[in-house]
């Protein structure tokens, strides 16, 4: 598909080539995300790995998070965090978050605030 897309905008060099990304989602309850992050300076897929707070992120580089697979898990689980090859210093990011647990964990939070 980028291929595809690449030889016909080379007949229009003004049009620059745009990040994309097909994905085929699962059906089942649960949050997942394709996440396209541009940086100021190319940080690299490890340092972007290493640089996400544990106590928040799942990373999962070998194992791609799926709404199955997160379901009943707390924060939100990234996979699969790859570098753009159109935009040198951007980046994609898998994530998956169990929509319900998500939802009932920000609902405490707002009532612990509350008090």
């Amino acid at each position: 598909m980028e291929r595809h897309l690449a030889s016909l905008l080379a007949a229009y060099p003004a049009i620059p080539m745009p990040s994309i990304r097909l994905i085929q989602a699962p059906v089942f309850h649960g949050h997942s995300f394709s996440v396209w992050v541009e940086f100021e300076e190319a940080p690299g897929v490890e340092n972007i790995a290493r640089s996400l707070p544990k106590r928040v992120f799942d990373v999962r580089p070998d194992d791609p998070p799926t709404n199955v697979g997160v379901a009943g898990q707390s924060g939100l689980s990234i996979g699969t965090i790859v570098e753009d090859r159109n935009h040198p210093r951007a980046c994609w990011l898998w994530m998956a978050a169990d929509n319900l647990r998500l939802a009932a964990e920000n609902a405490v939070a707002v009532a612990k605030e509350s008090l």
